[in-house]
């Protein structure tokens, strides 16, 4: 069918209006573009670096989106020293196919004879520390999920560079020169810009050349290349003096060992890839604190790389092996450096851990003899995995099995002879009370869907043959309450009902001694918990937990009883009850039903040496 004269006049002239509207729009471009660069864009870089930033010349070239700017320098620390960086060339080309999909790739990025001066001052102090606590001093940023952040760039080619660093305590100066680096692309987006390069990475350092391996990889429909480094046996002793002084360690040890392979591949429809794969190992590693104090110590860290993606949050490990790790965990000031908005979770999988004879001291506390096994996992988690333990704590051992998925948690755990007084420094008592004991005991916990919020109000927590030795309560170093043994078959803690169910208790030889002076004090009053002030919130009102009990059984107890707090004129009271026999029946609290008990005892007064006088005995059923 022809088309008719006035319809084809129409789109005619439309065709030439939009090829005029974009000349215009690239001529506009070409003329304002280089002149903004040069003054106003110079001006905001130097306003965010605090140094002055310049350019000799800015061009736009607009056959192909390309933005050239020839001499960019960004000054050194003061006005008499040498720059901080040099680039004799930035060459940026943008993919026109790209912006029609509404996007910005760049098509090609060269740059021409970088050069970089860097200086060391001191242990920890550099001539661009201006630079770092002026973005660490920047606010953070509110905690809200930052957008994907999404970019391509391709073809990316430095030649000539060079880096110059002195490092002025050692008086040595260090050299990178010739260095040549070639990556096809780095890239979250799909894209259609042909890969013109290879990866590439070459130099001389310190006049020692080196060379990458770089190698295609052809594939049908397929784009794909690798670059390829090793590193053996590097001592990592001598770099701890590079490390910034604001850090919160010190390195004084270590050696590095690095096979590592990155691959490149750009398939039709999808994303191009980056992915790092390879292994690093590190040997004899030791952190201290600034004060010379350690901090961490590792005999051997294996850590695989199968597929690592950061430019999608991506991070697959091998079989994890950690072989005699050592932490001494203390406070640790706070970091000046600002976090940003939390982006997309990171998606990281692990075929497995090892843990081997590792151990941990913080605050009195050390573990030992730590071993941990952890099965196939990744988080975010999608499938249960299986996680096995143990430590030692003095002479007291923990074990611990534990299956995690999405649905449910189970772990089952067995302690053997816990001294309790190993934990007074995370568990004070108060008036400065102590408390020694032996504890053992075998533990469930049981978890419904543990990733959700709530995971505390379904936990279920249920305790067997729970068995104390030699429990003694002091205060002032008197003695309140000693406990031969006790003993109580299951304990299960339910927080979503509020409740805590005990079985049968039974204490052997326990002893209290208890006291009140001529003021009405008791000598428990230490113990009590204190007071609210007046001025605190009161806590939302919330159901008050159950207590029931099935059982209580005392043997050969005994109770020493001094009261000053008599009318005057009457004598101390001083009163022992002992050996005392208790049998409760089934107790609950809030009181449900008549408490059943049987008691056999005798009484005495306490004579001067603190013992029963016989004289005054009496009986009591």
């Amino acid at each position: 069918m022809t088309v008719p004269r006035p319809s084809l006049r129409t789109a005619l002239w439309a065709l030439a209006a939009l090829s005029a509207l974009l000349t215009l729009a690239l001529l506009v471009v070409t003329l304002a573009l280089p002149g903004w660069i040069a003054g106003s864009g110079m001006a905001l870089a130097s306003q965010a670096l605090g140094r002055q930033v310049s350019i000799e010349q800015a061009h736009f070239q607009p056959w192909r989106l390309a933005v050239v700017l020839d001499g960019l320098r960004i000054d050194g620390p003061a006005a008499d020293r040498p720059p901080l960086l040099t680039l004799t060339r930035v060459d940026a080309a943008l993919s026109l196919r790209s912006l029609l999909h509404g996007r910005a790739v760049i098509e090609s990025l060269a740059l021409t004879r970088p050069e970089l001066r860097l200086a060391r001052l001191a242990d920890g102090h550099y001539d661009i520390d201006d630079l770092w606590e002026r973005f660490a001093a920047k606010p953070a940023v509110p905690d809200e999920p930052a957008p994907e952040v999404e970019f391509a760039v391709y073809n990316i080619e430095l030649t000539e560079g060079r880096v110059l660093f002195d490092d002025r305590p050692v008086q040595r100066q260090h050299e990178l020169a010739d260095l040549q680096l070639s990556l096809p692309f780095v890239s979250t987006l799909e894209s259609h810009v042909k890969v013109k390069l290879q990866p590439q990475l070459s130099g001389k350092l310190d006049g020692v050349a080196f060379d990458s391996r770089a190698e295609a990889l052809p594939f049908e429909d397929d784009v794909s290349a690798r670059l390829s480094f090793k590193l053996a046996g590097l001592d990592l002793a001598p770099l701890g003096a590079y490390l910034p002084a604001s850090l919160p360690l010190r390195l004084t040890g270590g050696r590095l060992d690095l096979d590592l392979a990155l691959d490149f591949a750009e398939r039709p429809r999808q994303p191009p890839g980056v992915k790092l794969s390879g292994g690093v190992q590190l040997h004899e590693l030791a952190l201290t604190q600034p004060d010379g104090k350690p901090l961490l110590s590792v005999q051997r860290l294996n850590l695989p790389l199968t597929d690592a993606q950061p430019l999608r949050r991506q991070l697959g490990f091998g079989q994890v092996e950690l072989a005699s790790p050592s932490v001494w965990l203390r406070p640790i000031p706070a970091s000046r450096v600002s976090g940003g908005a939390p982006g997309a979770p990171w998606q990281i999988s692990l075929a497995g851990l090892r843990v081997s004879d590792g151990r941990f001291a913080m605050r009195d506390l050390e573990l030992d003899a730590i071993q941990l096994k952890l099965g196939a996992a990744a988080w975010p988690l999608r499938a249960p995995t299986q996680l096995d333990a143990s430590l030692r704590l003095g002479d007291a051992t923990l074990t611990a099995q534990a299956k995690v998925s999405p649905e449910a948690l189970q772990a089952e755990a067995e302690l053997q002879r816990l001294a309790i007084e190993r934990l007074a420094a995370w568990l004070p008592l108060p008036g400065g009370a102590r408390l020694t004991a032996g504890v053992s005991t075998k533990a469930t916990l049981s978890v419904k869907d543990p990733l959700a919020a709530g995971a505390a109000e379904r936990a279920r927590l249920t305790l067997r043959d729970l068995q104390i030795d030699d429990a003694r309560l002091t205060l002032a170093a008197m003695p309140l309450l000693t406990v031969a043994g006790a003993q109580l078959d299951q304990a299960e803690v339910d927080p979503a009902s509020r409740s805590l169910r005990l079985g049968t208790l039974k204490l052997a030889a326990p002893r209290a001694q208890l006291a009140r002076d001529g003021g009405g004090r008791l000598n428990l009053a230490p113990l009590w918990p204190a007071e609210p002030a007046a001025s605190a919130p009161t806590p939302a009102a919330r159901p008050a937990w159950k207590l029931q009990l099935a059982g209580l059984q005392v043997e050969r107890g005994a109770l020493r009883w001094r009261d000053a707090a008599v009318p005057a004129g009457v004598a101390p009271v001083a009163l022992a009850v002992e050996p005392l026999r208790l049998q409760l029946g089934p107790l609950a609290w809030p009181a449900a039903a008549p408490l059943q008990a049987q008691l056999s005892t005798q009484l005495a007064t306490l004579g001067a040496n603190n013992q029963p006088v016989a004289a005054s005995g009496g009986s009591l059923q």
